[in-house]
């Protein structure tokens, strides 16, 4: 009770060395606290740099799942595996995922003609991908209807189903809407066939949205909508792509090729937004998970991104460009701490005759450092409570200066408290108690006699003399005089 009594009586007394003492730990506690905060502004900013710029398509995650069985029972098992491995993995930070699925390339030929002979036969292949009739622009016919039907040729009945091409294929086969296409499982009179009857020709809205992950051309060719006016000369004839419903496809697929085997591919979407500095790692082992649990799942899958590369990369980067800043804020917080020295010498200085008073009225050691403990864990608490903010607001400020403007567009920079703030604050703090402690103890071996002697003494020198400022001002100009140097 005496140490909380004397340390506020003190700090009233003294009340100058005691502010120019809670202003030399305010700065110390802040400049640390600045550390954990710029790095994650910077972190945040660079890895929002590096996650927007390039190839966004690429950020995303494909799954691909080849030799897939088209039979539903057993396409759905194949699915719902990779669905709930997704979820669980890294499903935090997934938006949605929508499956591709396609079968094998068949040759095809028109209805009422024969399948053609020779050389290499033109080839198409069903598809189907969820709302994918959003983002195609349709130029001739209607939308394709879900459902399989049948129809009965020469005694046989044959499954046909509704789909749209894309332009390029309707060019190069000349294909109207309402055309009759057969899918035939080779050249044999006796040959397995699926009838296709094109209701549209289609094009894409925008070949780089992102919800194609860049399988627009190959689904539905090369043509865009800026370049339908365009003679473009083809070289080699791709395979068309049919797009139609996926319960149609399965189950036609099913009826008239029962052995035939498809491909899928999961298009995942991650939401960017989500990743950050703090869950990086979890992003490094939450990919590494998915493809594990893929790997014993499904033998034959295989996850494709470059979201894990990103984040490795970064994190090297980050690493080494901290340490030329971290070895300046050292520096800075050993000036502070220097300058803390000085004015807390003054402040145990100043003290003395009364401390010494209370020494010679019986109060031991423990009861007299106790007072200088109070005081220091009183200026310490003010600065942890007030520290971490003030670092904050003047790291933001740093987003009006020049290097920075062309990221903040003038604003201040986006910053956040975090609990490392808070956790470097307390080590600055702990190490401001620790030196005014240091300096009580020394101020504790000084005697009433020696008081009075030192009392006596004359101080004629200056303030900026008396604190040393003038040596710390010399050491900050050569600290920000090699900085410049360093950086050009």
């Amino acid at each position: 009770m005496l140490g909380w009594r004397l340390a506020l009586r003190q700090s009233y007394q003294y009340k100058g060395p005691f502010a120019a003492v809670a202003v030399a730990i305010l700065v110390a506690i802040t400049v640390l606290a600045s550390v954990p905060i710029y790095f994650n502004i910077l972190g945040e900013l660079g890895l929002r740099f590096g996650l927007t710029s390039g190839d966004r398509i690429a950020h995303h995650i494909q799954i691909a799942v080849p030799l897939t069985p088209l039979e539903p029972a057993k396409n759905g098992e194949v699915h719902r595996v990779v669905r709930e491995t997704v979820d669980n993995t890294v499903g935090w930070f997934v938006d949605e995922h929508r499956i591709y699925t396609q079968t094998v390339p068949l040759v095809f030929n028109r209805a009422g003609q024969p399948v053609p002979s020779g050389g290499q036969p033109p080839r198409a292949f069903l598809q189907s991908l969820p709302q994918v009739e959003k983002h195609v622009v349709l130029l001739e016919g209607s939308l394709p209807e879900g459902g399989t039907t049948f129809f009965k040729e020469e005694d046989e009945q044959i499954s046909q189903v509704n789909g749209m091409i894309g332009v390029e294929a309707a060019r190069l086969h000349k294909i109207e809407p309402n055309d009759v296409i057969l899918l035939n499982a080779g050249r044999d009179p006796d040959r397995q066939r699926l009838r296709i009857k094109v209701t549209g020709v289609v094009v894409p809205a925008d070949p780089k949205d992102e919800y194609w992950l860049g399988h627009a051309v190959g689904a539905l060719g090369s043509i865009t909508l800026d370049s339908l006016d365009v003679d473009q000369a083809i070289e080699d004839i791709p395979p068309m792509g049919i797009f139609t419903d996926a319960d149609a496809l399965l189950e036609a697929m099913t009826t008239t090729f029962p052995d035939q085997t498809g491909s899928s591919i999961v298009f995942i979407y991650t939401n960017l937004e989500r990743v950050g500095v703090d869950n990086m790692g979890q992003v490094q082992t939450t990919l590494d998970d998915l493809s594990i649990g893929l790997t014993n799942a499904l033998p034959r899958a295989i996850t494709l991104t470059t979201l894990d590369s990103i984040v490795t990369r970064f994190k090297n980067q980050t690493f080494f460009s901290r340490i030329p800043l971290l070895v300046l804020v050292v520096l800075i917080e050993l000036l502070s701490l220097y300058v803390l020295v000085m004015v807390g010498s003054s402040l145990i200085d100043g003290q003395r005759s009364s401390m010494a008073l209370v020494t010679s009225r019986g109060a031991g050691s423990f009861q007299i450092l106790s007072v200088y403990a109070t005081e220091g864990i009183i200026l310490a608490s003010i600065g942890m409570i007030l520290g971490p903010p003030l670092a904050a607001f003047c790291v933001a400020l740093l987003g009006l200066t020049e290097p920075f403007r062309g990221i903040t567009e003038g604003n201040l920079l986006p910053y956040k408290l975090i609990v490392d703030a808070y956790l470097w604050a307390f080590i600055a703090a702990a190490l401001c108690i620790g030196i005014l402690m240091l300096q009580a103890v020394r101020g504790r071996m000084v005697g009433v006699a020696q008081t009075k002697m030192l009392r006596g003494r004359t101080t004629g020198l200056a303030l900026i003399r008396t604190y040393y400022f003038d040596v710390v001002f010399v050491l900050l100009a050569g600290i920000f005089l090699w900085d410049l140097t360093e950086r050009g």
